[in-house]
């Protein structure tokens, strides 16, 4: 990723987590979500605040193997 799409994306995150703070019933439906895979739903805003365009790239290169993947193109008659 690059700087710009980056923060683009990092930011759009975290708008959607202070959105979702808007309605009780969201809030308990995504705590109690985070909580059944192990994770804190309160923790989430100072986790995305802060992320690092070198982390996130040092994750892809960790996790994702570029040389088995595969497009697959889908074309109408």
């Amino acid at each position: 990723f690059d700087v710009i799409d980056f923060e683009r994306a990092r930011k759009k995150k975290i708008g959607g987590y202070l959105r979702l703070l808007n309605s009780p019933e969201n809030i308990a439906n995504e705590f109690t979500r985070q909580q059944f895979r192990g994770g804190d739903f309160f923790n989430m805003l100072p986790l995305y605040e802060s992320l690092t365009l070198e982390e996130v790239n040092r994750r892809l290169k960790e996790h994702i193997r570029w040389d088995q993947l595969a497009i697959s193109l889908v074309v109408s008659p």
